[in-house]
């Protein structure tokens, strides 16, 4: 239990006494102030303020019978939408936050986006801003699956597929690796042509992507994050790049 309130309390960023009172309610259809402290093994003074901060937060939904004030747990199952309501927002603040940091005739914005949610909303931003249908970029194969997980690395493909953006990829790695060999196997379905390039000559720990003007440059190893950087040179700059590499590997 101790293992699951600590993972609850770093997804969605709450206090010891939030995951506290949260889980106790899981224990009850309806409860009262003095029993969700009880609960939680908490003073019921001590406990208003985190009640209330739940409420604010979705996690606890308040209702009154009669005279007493009452409350009930969100289903643990609903507790994903809290989080597509976090990205939503986010997603909106940090477009905004582009705009705003934008240099004089907008020839260069950055953004930065921290953890694994923030990786994924700017590979949203950098996909739904794409003109053209092809992309290219240098990927850290191996880290960003065994990091980020095959069924997140799978969505974000889907996304670009759907929108029929094509691409070419240097991946770094080992050659006979069974989870690069996967990736290969599928460049059709996945409108990527890929070529793989020894990881001791081409060590690759942050992954990089160019669509159009806006460059991604992101990592999922040990503190992950993505930077967007919208600027036409820099994006030029890293098409160079990936086709002297490419033309080396691929004549």
């Amino acid at each position: 239990m101790e293992n699951q309130m600590e993972k609850l309390k770093k997804v969605f960023s709450l206090n010891n006494y939030e995951a506290k009172l949260y889980w106790a309610a899981l224990n009850f259809e309806s409860a009262s102030l003095s029993d969700l402290a009880k609960g939680a093994g908490i003073p019921r003074t001590a406990a208003y303020r985190h009640v209330q901060n739940l409420v604010d937060k979705g996690f606890l939904l308040i209702f009154k019978l009669k005279k007493r004030k009452l409350y009930q747990a969100l289903s643990p199952k609903q507790l994903r939408y809290l989080l597509e309501r976090k990205m939503v927002t986010l997603e909106e603040i940090t477009d905004d936050l582009v705009e705003r940091i934008s240099v004089p005739e907008k020839k260069l914005a950055i953004s930065y986006y921290s953890g694994i949610e923030g990786v994924q909303i700017a590979s949203d931003i950098w996909l739904e801003n794409a003109k053209t249908k092809f992309g290219k970029s240098f990927e850290n194969v191996e880290g960003t699956i065994l990091q980020h997980g095959t069924k997140q690395v799978a969505q974000c493909i889907n996304k670009r597929v759907s929108k029929g953006i094509g691409g070419r990829m240097i991946g770094s790695g080992q050659i006979d690796s069974p989870i690069l060999k996967d990736v290969l196997r599928k460049d059709k379905a996945e409108l990527r042509e890929s070529i793989v390039v020894s990881h001791k000559i081409y060590p690759i720990k942050a992954s990089f992507g160019v669509l159009d003007d806006m460059v991604i440059i992101f990592t999922t190893e040990e503190n992950p994050f993505a930077v967007l950087i919208k600027n036409q040179d820099v994006a030029d700059s890293v098409n160079s790049i990936h086709d002297m590499v490419w033309d080396r590997y691929n004549p």
